[in-house]
């Protein structure tokens, strides 16, 4: 009997510990959250304006702190220029961002996780001559970025990023993450 018990002991403590352990990757999972942010097209004298959009995620947190992980976004922008150009109004709008990114992590702390990204964008941009709409086009770009996120709790983090793209678009964004 005793050696049942003493057995049923050491099983629930490494059933514990196996769940603590589980509990200590914050950064592991699948997560859905929103992004806003600064959006910056052609740099000091370019055109700048705000982009907001969703992102979904899908993450893999080793036990030696390393976070591997693939995100699609999708978002807007308000980024336009307008010209006149002989009497004639000409503008043009960035609009929405489709786009997806490889993440590779690093936790520094229980709750902070420092991370680089390269990924695909595709963005649409339109034109309007006379205020007539004269078509779009979509730009296919890569880039490049990195940023810090920090868990708040098993469920909910906050994430601050920076990214740079070949097309000179830079975006500083802030976000909620919810995890699930």
């Amino acid at each position: 009997m005793k050696k049942i018990i003493k057995t049923a002991a050491v099983a629930a403590v490494v059933a514990v510990s196996g769940a603590a352990q589980a509990d200590d990757k914050l950064f592991d999972g699948g997560y859905i959250g929103v992004e806003a942010g600064f959006n910056n097209f052609g740099g000091v004298n370019g055109n700048s304006g705000l982009y907001y959009g969703g992102v979904l995620g899908l993450r893999k947190q080793t036990d030696s702190g390393f976070v591997f992980g693939i995100e699609g976004r999708f978002g807007g922008s308000s980024v336009d220029r307008g010209l006149n150009v002989n009497g004639t109004n000409v503008e043009a709008e960035v609009g929405r961002h489709i786009g997806g990114d490889l993440h590779l992590g690093y936790t520094v702390s229980d709750r902070g996780l420092l991370y680089a990204l390269v990924g695909y964008d595709n963005i649409r941009v339109g034109a309007d001559v006379a205020d007539v709409n004269i078509g779009s086009t979509k730009v296919d770009s890569f880039r490049f970025g990195g940023g810090y996120e920090y868990a708040v709790s098993e469920k909910v983090s906050i994430r601050f990023s920076g990214m740079y793209s070949e097309d000179k678009e830079f975006q500083g964004l802030g976000g909620v993450l919810f995890k699930f």
